[in-house]
Formats: C-alpha cells, structure tokens, sequence
C-alpha cells in the first residue's frame, strides 16, 4: 500500500506540474494561436527573360492570391521604368479560391545590350506583406550568339 501511495502521489504530482507549465505558457503568450487573417501569396518567386536589342520582351504572368481568411485588397509597385502591370490597379483577392493574374510587360526596346535587375513589390493588408518578385532582364545585341554570352 505503501508503495501504490508514493506512485500514485509522484503521478499526480507530475501531472500537476506539466497542467501548471502549461497554463504558463499559454498566459505568456508563448502558445501561438491559429493565425486567421489574409495571407499573401505569389507565384512565381523571380522572372526571367531574354530579348534581342530593339525589341520589347514578351509579357509574362504572375499570379496572386490571399492564401488565408477574409478579403485582402493588394497593389504592384516597381522602381523600374521598363516594368509595366496589366491590370495597374488594387485588386481584391476573396481567398485561396479567387487568384489574380497580373501581366508583366516589358517596355525595354531603348534599353542597349546588358543584364538588368528589378524587383516588382507586391504590397497587401497581410501580416506577411511585403513580397518581392525578382525580375532579370537580359537584352542581347544583333548578333543572336551575343545574346547567349550575356546570359
């Protein structure tokens, strides 16, 4: 009997102290509750592209959505002036189910032959916003074997 005591007195007292380590936490703010608001999703991460010197290099696509709960109004932003978006708006994106596709245009037929970089900022009422999207821009020179050098 005494034996069945002693253990069932150190069980009770262990389960005791993981209720109270818990209820620690939990007041603490440790425990991370269920995080239930918009959340800004992109895809794809970077673009790339390849164009000859005198020509504009041809759209491409990125897709935008709120991975989380509620509305989320989002908007483009870039620094680059040979980056344009269609559509150049704020959009509104119900959740996982409702993406956008927002067009990437190129304006970049004055530019001469390099490698450019630009970043395209996706801003929304997300607690995960900002994101970027990396853009590369390579503009080759007539001579098509030129082009596969700058890359």
């Amino acid at each position: 009997m005494i034996a069945r005591s002693r253990l069932s007195h150190s069980f009770y007292a262990i389960r005791t102290a993981l209720i109270m380590s818990a209820i620690f936490f939990f007041l603490s703010g440790v425990a991370t509750p269920v995080y239930t608001g918009p959340l800004l999703a992109i895809s794809p991460l970077s673009l790339n592209n390849l164009t000859p010197k005198g020509k504009n290099a041809a759209s491409q696509s990125i897709k935008v959505w709120n991975d989380g709960e509620g509305d989320m109004y989002f908007y483009l932003s870039t620094q680059e002036n040979w980056l344009t978006f269609t559509p150049n708006q704020i959009l509104l994106s119900t959740g996982p189910d409702d993406p956008k596709t927002i067009t990437v245009n190129y304006a970049n037929a004055s530019l001469p032959p390099g490698i450019y970089h630009g970043i395209i900022t996706i801003t929304a009422q997300a607690d995960n916003s900002p994101q970027n999207i990396e853009v590369k821009l390579t503009v080759g020179g007539a001579n098509p074997g030129l082009m596969l050098l700058l890359e």
